[in-house]
């Protein structure tokens, strides 16, 4: 909450973390927290062995973030899909999607669309989300799924 308050990253040591077996790691373990939800996995070849300089921490908290409102919103049975290739790691539900009207706020602090304000949480975790990757170069968005559902991605540093 405090790093999140600041609105800056520590500045710990960085060091270069395998993507690869992070989303696996974060999938396995969304896969306990949520054991109705199925979760899939799906590695590009070309990034099998990517990595990028950064805080394992901080980057598994961003994966599991996202991987943890995924299922919060997906209908029982509903699978949620983990993707990472050469420039991009994408979380899909298949949920009831994000209204147009509060795509610019999904990751904005203590933001809660008015359908999730039933829900579990308190607003912090998309925010959390976004902040790490700015942290780590990267590129957080959410959007609409073209057949249903949200769709975050992450879009990569250039290496």
């Amino acid at each position: 909450m405090i790093e999140l308050a600041r609105e800056e990253e520590p500045q710990p040591l960085l060091e270069e973390v395998p993507l690869a077996p992070l989303a696996t790691h974060a999938v396995d373990a969304a896969r306990g927290h949520w054991p109705a939800v199925p979760f899939t996995l799906r590695i590009a070849p070309e990034a099998a062995d990517l990595s990028i300089p950064g805080v394992p921490a901080r980057l598994s908290r961003l994966l599991t973030n996202l991987l943890d409102n995924a299922a919060k919103f997906s209908p029982p049975g509903a699978p949620v899909e983990l993707s990472l290739n050469a420039t991009e790691l994408t979380v899909r539900d298949h949920g009831p999607g994000i209204a147009e009207e509060d795509l610019p706020y999904v990751f904005d602090r203590f933001y809660r669309a008015e359908k999730a304000r039933a829900l579990p949480g308190s607003g912090l975790g998309l925010a959390m989300a976004r902040q790490i990757a700015h942290a780590h170069g990267a590129e957080l968005t959410a959007e609409r799924a073209p057949s249903g559902g949200a769709l975050f991605r992450l879009a990569l540093p250039a290496s």
